[in-house]
């Protein structure tokens, strides 16, 4: 058991580094932009590069993690890290920035159906959606790391020291891996409990693809993925500032318990479905998503500080069904095909975190819309998304 868990906890660190990086980039980029002299938009095509390198690297990773195994592809996605990170941290312009970045992006796709391969193939199908948790809360960690520290570097270039230590982390965190391959390999062997047809791990991408219940774990993923960054990062001091107006250190408490309560929402979901199916309780936190985010953006144009409390709250418990997502679609795929389920999933989480995080910038092109207009426009597209992933959670089922 404790082996087990020592396993999964250094193959998380694995995806959880890059986005502490990721994480410390973000909140370095005023002095990135300064340092780099770029513009604003140079600046947004920086900060995606990661989310968009690793969201499309992430099928494939978990195609070759299924192949060659965690071990090989790790190391791999390691090696291509401390190169990422050695370009970025010497680049005086945009060009190598973003490529160093993409390739810090393409490190981090392996990490996800690494652990999800080997969650898979050592916990018990029941406590699957636990074990994808733990990954979740484990990147939610290391993205408040990472931002608390890209506040705390130096002006000047400072972010280059997370870079440099990104480049030194990369290799001893291989080191580790390396010397823990044969317990990873041994713990990787034949599954045996899991379900879903087998076809002597052949299947592609796109035969995976072709399930049905691994596309509606995808769409899933991606609504609730696109909602939880876009709603957060951008929606919440929309409505708080334009809709609600609430002061400043409102606006920033509002959001800090947001983003603590989508932390503990994916571990309390795993806990529930200890006793209860995770295709139903997918079902049933797409439901209260849907409220949530009713609540949230179509609610009472005024609304204070102590009212709002509770329904940002109850959004960032209901809205971090990711996790559950990623437990059906292992449970619904093939046994050998753990990897690039997880992949596909957490793929779609990434790009309809891009995706919709533009929704808020759209609705300004409405003719003539006011604040508050653009805000319930924008809040009933999310409604209808959310609707739509719902009625779709109706027609999973256990394989």
């Amino acid at each position: 058991m404790w082996r087990m868990i020592l396993l999964l906890a250094v193959v998380v660190c694995v995806p959880a580094l890059m986005m502490m990086i990721a994480a410390a980039i973000g909140a370095a980029a005023p002095d990135l932009k300064v340092v780099m002299k770029l513009t604003q938009p140079q600046v947004g095509l920086l900060a995606g590069t990661f989310f968009v390198a690793a969201g499309l690297s992430l099928p494939f990773a978990g195609r070759s993690v299924d192949r060659f195994g965690p071990t090989i592809c790790v190391l791999a996605g390691l090696a291509i890290a401390a190169t990422g990170a050695g370009i970025f941290a010497l680049a005086h312009g945009p060009a190598l920035a973003i490529a160093g970045y993409a390739l810090i992006g393409v490190s981090y796709a392996v990490g996800p159906p690494a652990y999800g391969l080997l969650a898979a193939r050592t916990l018990p199908p029941r406590v699957l959606p636990l074990g994808m948790a733990a990954l979740s809360f484990s990147i939610g960690v290391a993205v408040s790391l990472g931002s608390a520290v890209g506040q705390a570097l130096p002006d000047d270039g400072g972010w280059r020291i997370s870079l440099l230590a990104l480049a030194v982390a990369a290799p001893v965190l291989a080191l580790i891996i390396w010397t823990l391959r044969g317990q990873i390999s041994a713990a990787c062997g034949p599954l045996v409990a899991m379900s879903g047809p087998d076809s002597a791990g052949k299947l592609s991408i796109v035969s995976i693809l072709g399930i049905r219940e691994v596309r509606i774990c995808c769409f899933v993923a991606f609504v609730m993925g696109g909602t939880l960054y876009s709603v957060g990062s951008l929606w919440s001091e929309f409505i708080s500032r334009v809709v609600w107006e609430l002061a400043a250190d409102k606006r920033a408490f509002i959001v800090s318990i947001y983003w603590v309560a989508t932390m503990l929402g994916a571990p309390a979901a795993a806990l529930i479905a200890l006793r209860a199916s995770p295709f139903s309780l997918l079902r049933v936190m797409t439901a209260l998503a849907c409220l949530a985010v009713s609540a949230w953006v179509l609610g009472p144009r005024v609304m204070g500080a102590a009212s709002a409390t509770p329904v940002v709250i109850f959004l960032g418990l209901v809205i971090s069904a990711l996790p559950l997502a990623m437990a059906c679609a292992v449970r619904s795929g093939p046994k050998q095909r753990a990897g690039t389920c997880v992949g596909l999933v957490q793929s779609s989480s990434l790009i309809g975190s891009f995706a919709l995080l533009w929704l808020p910038s759209l609705t300004v092109l409405i003719p003539g819309s006011t604040a508050s207009g653009r805000a319930l426009v924008g809040g009933a597209v999310f409604v209808l998304l959310l609707g739509i992933a719902h009625v779709l959670t109706w027609r999973l089922r256990a394989s």
